[in-house]
């Protein structure tokens, strides 16, 4: 599978919108000649930008990166590429940001899980550790790799 770029707004001097139309359009031709299924995140971007181009703004962090609603959008169209089918995303319950409980934990010096997959379980320890260094972290390496997507669910579960 392949994924276009998103289409960005049409003064951003530094990537010309038409040089990323012809690199999409690339993409695309590769896509057919290889047989792969594109997931056009560009033409998705595109006719939201014309459409509503505060509804577009309000998909995006700053001027080339999406925020989270923007991204909600990538992952319903990787899913419609996968299944064939339209997915909406927005019936998920709200999110809440596990870094203010982390800081907390360690500021109160209490232990801290960390889940993280090679090279990354070798690696936040030691740097929990730098800026609390009487930190107490219980790193577990998880292995995805070679698994069916059932397994890593089944796992994920599990480990909570």
């Amino acid at each position: 599978m392949l994924m276009t770029p998103h289409a960005i707004g049409p003064d951003d001097p530094v990537r010309p919108p038409a040089r990323l139309a012809e690199y999409v359009r690339i993409m695309r031709d590769v896509g057919r000649e290889l047989e792969l299924p594109v997931v056009d995140m560009y033409s998705v971007y595109d006719e939201i930008m014309a459409a509503v181009p505060a509804t577009w703004q309000r998909l995006m962090s700053e001027t080339i990166h999406p925020n989270l609603r923007g991204y909600r959008i990538f992952a319903e169209e990787v899913a419609r590429a996968i299944t064939g089918l339209r997915v909406s995303l927005t019936d998920l319950p709200v999110l809440h940001p596990r870094l203010p409980c982390v800081l907390a934990r360690l500021n109160a010096r209490l232990p801290v899980r960390v889940l993280a997959m090679p090279p990354y379980d070798a690696l936040r320890a030691p740097a929990l550790r730098k800026r609390f260094p009487d930190a107490v972290v219980e790193v577990t390496t998880w292995q995805p790799d070679a698994q069916s997507l059932a397994a890593i669910e089944a796992q994920a579960k599990e480990t909570g």
